[in-house]
């Protein structure tokens, strides 16, 4: 696992130790004392950002926590609020890491929660529909998402203020999601999860109630 061959360096904004989990394939690093978002992609650390608002928040899934999801271990490396381009609108996104496998996402808002990786290859995307291994997916929205809080480390240069335009496909339990800017297009699918198993997963004690349907919440029915 990623904490096996963790390092430990110093903020060159704070000087304060942070812990890097998985050196080698995160590249930017958010230090724990000041906030300042560091990119560890070379050996002379660079500052991204000086310091994030004081405003702190604590995910529900700490840092370094370690759980079984779908059969395998990860840990929680990386930890992201982001909102839709109004602002109003916030979820939260868990960067989880196995060495051997490599990183999946849990992600929640208003309490329902997702499991998400990347997609293999690229799904075909009409005008409302996206095709993704033989499996067709109604458009459920566009828009804007963007990065509110940043806290741990990542595969990619992402700091606070970072904005993207997204869309969402969904089959339910499953939504395929297209995220993009100028100068890049990601896509990935997420599947829908029930609190309980995440819960279980992480040892975590109380969950956020959940509110209203979830787009791709499977039906009870």
């Amino acid at each position: 696992m990623a904490g096996e061959k963790a390092k430990v360096l110093n903020c060159v904004q704070c000087g304060g130790a942070v812990q890097w989990r998985a050196p080698g394939f995160s590249i930017t690093l958010v230090c724990g004392h000041c906030g300042a978002v560091l990119d560890v992609s070379n050996p002379e650390i660079q500052v991204l950002i000086q310091a994030q608002e004081k405003t702190r928040l604590q995910p529900l899934i700490p840092l370094g926590a370690r759980g079984k999801v779908h059969g395998e271990t990860y840990e929680m490396i990386g930890f992201l609020q982001r909102a839709d381009g109004t602002g109003q609108y916030k979820w939260r996104e868990y960067l989880l890491f196995n060495p051997y496998i490599g990183y999946r996402w849990l992600v929640e808002a208003d309490g329902h929660w997702n499991y998400v990786i990347s997609t293999k290859q690229k799904p075909h995307r009409r005008d409302k529909s996206a095709q993704y291994l033989d499996k067709s997916y109604q458009l459920f929205l566009t828009g804007e998402a963007q990065v509110l809080y940043v806290l741990g480390e990542f595969y990619w240069r992402v700091k606070t203020g970072d904005r993207v335009s997204v869309q969402d496909f969904i089959n339910p339990p499953e939504m395929l999601s297209r995220e993009w800017d100028a100068g890049e297009e990601v896509w990935s699918i997420g599947e829908y999860v029930e609190p309980e198993v995440v819960q279980a997963a992480f040892g975590i004690k109380a969950m956020p109630a959940r509110i209203g349907v979830a787009p791709n919440q499977p039906s009870p029915h």
